[in-house]
């Protein structure tokens, strides 16, 4: 059943964000992700590096649910970013889309895992 659950939101991330790149005509992105200023990359690896520690310094945070929940925080930097530097080419609203989809995943993942 869980495994189901995760296979459907999975197909529905991949249907829903190709109906967005083809709505909003969203240019596809070159490769990784490339940071606009040097505060954005510095905040960006913070967060990287603060949810890696979480589970060494508690050990019984269960990994597997909080990392949805990094997933959100990176997706809303990248968002912001790319909303403050780049807003014409509309691809802060893909990050804003991966920070929902992040945080219904992080929910789901609490609620069937926990």
């Amino acid at each position: 059943m869980r495994v189901i659950v995760l296979l459907i939101m999975l197909s529905l991330w991949i249907m829903l964000r190709f109906f967005l790149k083809t709505k909003l005509q969203i240019s596809k992105k070159n490769g990784g992700y490339k940071h606009e200023r040097k505060e954005f990359a510095v905040l960006f690896y913070v967060v990287i590096a603060v949810g890696a520690l979480v589970p060494l310094i508690y050990p019984t945070v269960n990994f597997f649910l909080l990392f949805p929940f990094i997933g959100v925080l990176v997706n809303l930097l990248f968002s912001v970013e790319q909303w403050i530097y780049k807003r014409d080419s509309k691809r802060h609203l893909f990050y804003l889309f991966d920070a929902a989809h992040w945080l219904v995943f992080g929910m789901t993942a609490f609620l069937f895992f926990a």
